[in-house]
């Protein structure tokens, strides 16, 4: 995955309009995801990111915890609301405009392994 075309697609869907707002967007939504996955499958997603995402995804403790999608949204936003550059408020456009980067970044084997690991409603906040 090539950074830089990460950054572009984030910025194309969403109103984070700087490389830095990207890329503190997407460590809280990675992050949190950590908290979702196993830690194999995070250590499996973080292996197909570049090394400045593949941190933020395997921060947790590899303990998936079991949240919905709702859940997701507003942990996103808590840890948005710890970053100046970013509004909390704008944490389901940044979900979205994150994990379709994801989508559109990653091989597809490695994202499917991932959406196996969280719940159907998941799907909701990357699909238009």
């Amino acid at each position: 995955m090539n950074y830089d075309e990460f950054v572009r697609t984030v910025q194309a869907q969403s109103d984070l309009q700087t490389e830095s707002a990207v890329a503190a967007a997407a460590e809280s939504i990675l992050s949190v995801l950590s908290e979702r996955l196993s830690h194999g499958q995070a250590e499996d997603l973080a292996a197909g990111l570049p090394d400045n995402l593949a941190a933020a995804v395997t921060q947790s403790d590899g303990n998936a915890d079991e949240f919905d999608a709702d859940e997701f949204i507003e942990r996103v936003r808590r840890r948005e609301e710890e970053h100046a550059e970013l509004d909390g408020n704008d944490a389901p456009t940044h979900v979205r405009s994150v994990l379709v980067g994801l989508t559109e970044s990653t091989d597809d084997d490695r994202w499917d392994d991932t959406l196996a690991q969280l719940p159907e409603d998941f799907q909701r906040l990357y699909e238009a």
